[in-house]
């Protein structure tokens, strides 16, 4: 049943220059190769993982995981040889998109030449695959930020972002100047004066002399009412027979009071 997926679409082409003189060399060596790259790997996918995805293509012979030069760790590519050439065709067909621990891979045919001399490692400056070395963001699963040159690419980048959007401060509509900071600034703004002047130390005191403690600040919430007294052991306005001067609702209770007891009587 694999034979089915062997028209399906163009088998995509690499051509490597340093282990192939022409492209016609490439793809007659890639035409009888048992061997395919998988690419965009996980730097933590392991051989086991790997055969478990391969051996749905075909019969699994060995897998070279790429290396870093520096460190001799995973960085994040393979290539897998499979028992017989069309084997790793189909692998190219049926393999090259799906899912490898959590990413999507890349599966092109290889001419399966010097494996295991200098391709199995990677040949960035910081010992990581070229695509590394070129990425402007993070990603966890090839080793976190890229390499100098993306870094170097993605600060071009942001200076050119705050050259084209962002003036300094001493260009564009709002532009100012240091010498009309208490005059005015260029765009006509109106002046802002001088600035506070900053107090000084207290005056020094002699040794030994007492400093009376300030008087409380007043409250200007307080509010102090006539009838604030009652309760608090004072004597109310209205006492002494003064009825004159007595609230409408004590004057109430007074009669209530009164018509109550005669109704007793």
């Amino acid at each position: 049943m694999a034979e089915l997926y062997l028209g399906l679409k163009k088998v995509p082409t690499y051509y490597d220059r340093k282990t192939c003189s022409s492209l016609e060399d490439w793809n007659e060596a890639v035409r009888n190769s048992r061997a395919v790259y998988v690419g965009n790997l996980n730097y933590f996918t392991t051989e086991e993982e790997l055969y478990e995805l391969a051996r749905h293509a075909g019969s699994v012979d060995r897998i070279v995981m790429g290396l870093n030069r520096l460190t001799r760790a995973p960085c994040g590519f393979a290539f897998i040889f499979f028992r017989s050439p069309r084997e790793a065709h189909v692998a190219v067909q049926i393999l090259s998109g799906a899912q490898c621990d959590g990413r999507v891979i890349r599966v092109d045919p290889d001419s399966g030449r010097d494996i295991d001399g200098e391709r199995k490692y990677g040949r960035g400056t910081s010992g990581r695959q070229w695509r590394d070395e070129w990425r402007d963001f993070y990603d966890p699963g090839r080793g976190g930020e890229g390499g100098e040159r993306g870094k170097r690419a993605r600060e071009e980048l942001e200076a050119c972002l705050m050259a084209n959007h962002m003036p300094p401060m001493d260009q564009g509509p709002y532009a100012r100047n240091v010498r009309h900071r208490w005059g005015g600034g260029p765009s006509g703004g109106p002046p802002m004066g001088p600035p506070l002047p900053i107090p000084g130390p207290p005056p020094p005191q002699e040794r030994g002399a007492s400093v009376a403690a300030p008087p409380p600040p007043e409250n200007p919430f307080a509010y102090t009412s006539k009838f604030s007294r009652v309760g608090m052991g004072g004597v109310p306005p209205w006492s002494g027979g003064n009825r004159g001067n007595q609230p409408n609702f004590l004057l109430k209770e007074q009669d209530l009071i009164r018509s109550a007891v005669i109704s007793l009587e």
